[in-house]
């Protein structure tokens, strides 16, 4: 946390991000500890709280702790539930809500999140499943890229062609099993001569003996000449 002066001379805190639980409970505390600290209203210490994690007021916190706490309640419902049954939450479990989810500050929440969104995801979702791949922790890095191009896990994929995603991560992620799964990825997207070229390079430079393998693998199950494009 760094202190920042405000317009009225009192410094305050700023907090990068809310703690790996956040919860109502724990806030209002925090609330009444600045109230105590400082001398000012209740209402006045909620909003200054709110702002030290980067929100406009006190509703717009309490709001977002909502929403995350609903997503990691999902999750802890959801999942580990056996593939054969993912139709079934189809229409019950909201993808607005696992969205929401990936900005939890728990990466187990986000990592969750998208294993979901790996079989329950919409057109809606692609975007923040897109962003996911940039997450700080290599393992939801690795769920998002899987989420985005598994093709068996979905009744219909969510975009045709992602090699503008997977290309860059499969060439430049610095973990290797996030880098495998961008290979993998590749491998499931439409047979075009971009795609055939991108395997070529992994499995001739990859830094690391096992993606280099896994590329090799892949490209002899598809040999040239069967190019859409």
């Amino acid at each position: 946390m760094h202190p920042v002066r405000r317009a009225n001379g009192r410094k305050r805190e700023v907090m990068t991000a809310l703690p790996h639980s956040p919860n109502l409970r724990h806030l209002r505390r925090q609330a009444r500890d600045l109230q105590r600290a400082t001398g000012s209203t209740l209402h006045e210490s909620q909003r200054e709280l709110a702002e030290t994690y980067g929100f406009r007021s006190w509703a717009e916190l309490k709001h977002h702790v909502d929403e995350l706490s609903q997503a990691a309640l999902l999750c802890a419902r959801h999942t580990g539930t056996p593939n054969r049954e993912m139709d079934a939450l189809r229409g019950v479990v909201d993808p607005a809500t696992l969205v929401v989810g990936l900005r939890h500050p728990n990466p187990r929440v986000r990592f969750d999140c998208l294993g979901l969104l790996d079989h329950l995801a919409d057109d809606s979702c692609l975007v923040p499943m897109i962003e996911a791949t940039t997450d700080p922790v290599p393992r939801v890095r690795r769920m998002a890229v899987h989420a985005l191009g598994c093709r068996r896990c979905k009744p219909e994929m969510l975009c045709d062609d992602l090699m503008d995603v997977f290309e860059p991560i499969a060439l430049g992620d610095p973990a290797w099993r996030v880098r495998g799964e961008a290979v993998i990825s590749i491998f499931q997207q439409p047979p075009t001569r971009r795609r055939h070229e991108a395997l070529e390079h992994i499995a001739g430079h990859d830094p690391d003996a096992r993606v280099r393998r896994w590329a090799s693998q892949l490209l002899a199950r598809k040999p040239p000449g069967t190019f859409t494009t």
